[in-house]
């Protein structure tokens, strides 16, 4: 009993594993507070997209994961949206990816999960 209480407490107490548990709390609700507020988001840091779009459209598509096939690492798009543009047939996708740290490799991570989008068909989306 006492050794499974002190297992515990170290784990408790290792900063990997405390700012791992931070990181998946932030994103879960990070997650939850951008799909009941997206359009609000997208008024505010998209304000010429918002206008364009057709609001009863807006569907969250399934969670993306990916693996890194060079280093096996695996990857979650953290929201993905498919919207309508407004009076028209047409879709395009709202990609956002909620960080709490700096990472510089960030352009090229966005890039690679891009590239898979394109790759995946679980999108009726076409691209030109």
């Amino acid at each position: 009993m006492f050794l499974e209480k002190e297992i515990v407490l170290s784990k408790i107490l290792n900063k990997d594993y405390l700012s791992a548990l931070i990181d998946r709390n932030h994103d879960r609700l990070f997650k939850e507070l951008l799909s009941t507020f997206f359009v609000e988001f997208l008024d505010l840091f998209l304000p010429q997209v918002v206008n364009q779009i057709d609001r009863d459209s807006i569907q969250f598509l399934p969670q993306e994961v990916f693996t890194d096939v060079t280093s096996g690492e695996r990857k979650e798009i953290d929201l993905l949206a498919q919207v309508r543009y407004q009076g028209q047939e047409t879709c395009f996708l709202i990609h956002v990816e909620n960080q709490s740290y700096t990472e510089k490799v960030f352009a090229k991570r966005m890039f690679k999960y891009f590239a898979r989008l394109r790759q995946q068909p679980t999108t009726n989306l076409r691209y030109k």
